[in-house]
């Protein structure tokens, strides 16, 4: 049986895992995982964002909602 811990941390994983997905692809960052904190945040809302707009044709979840 997995406990709630478990669980939120392979939901956090895989929205990390998500997250650099995304930054690789549409921004052509080969290795977002490397970024600093700050960095890979930055670089995700940028993604949010385009995809907000409608530019990229996928959805993201805010970061923020996820907390």
């Amino acid at each position: 049986m997995v406990d709630d811990g478990d669980s939120l941390t392979r939901q956090n994983a895989n929205y990390i895992r998500k997250g650099n997905a995304l930054i690789s692809f549409y921004l052509h960052i080969p290795f977002p995982e490397e970024l600093d904190d700050d960095a890979w945040m930055e670089k995700y809302r940028q993604v949010e964002y385009l995809a907000e707009v409608g530019l990229l044709g996928v959805k993201t979840n805010r970061w923020d909602k996820l907390t």
